[in-house]
């Protein structure tokens, strides 16, 4: 199963950390440049862009489907590891340099 695409060479995507939950759900983080595309040809599909690094948290299924995904927007920013707890929340650990949103949240 193709998780991402790249629609040129100046898109890369890096996943540094993933953890399943008890239902076998995935959940990847990591970071990107460029433009790339989640869940390519299915209807959760997302593209994402940045001028800079950027990190990303995102939930794919039992059968690797994408869920959704989330990305900071920011200077320069990579999720290195992520954790879920019985109640579905994920911790992601990582570094962001100057203020930072992660997906529709408030600011870092």
């Amino acid at each position: 199963m193709e998780r991402t695409t790249s629609p040129n060479t100046d898109t890369q995507t890096y996943s540094s950390g993933n953890k399943v939950d008890g239902l076998g759900n995935s959940y990847v983080t990591g970071f990107f440049f460029g433009t790339p595309t989640f869940g390519p040809g299915e209807a959760t599909q997302t593209v994402l862009s940045t001028a800079n690094q950027s990190a990303y948290v995102a939930k794919f299924n039992s059968v690797g489907a994408l869920q959704w995904v989330k990305q900071t927007v920011g200077t320069s920013s990579a999720g290195l590891g992520i954790d879920i707890d019985d109640a579905g929340s994920s911790y992601v650990i990582g570094f962001y340099s100057a203020p930072t949103t992660f997906g529709s949240g408030e600011a870092l």
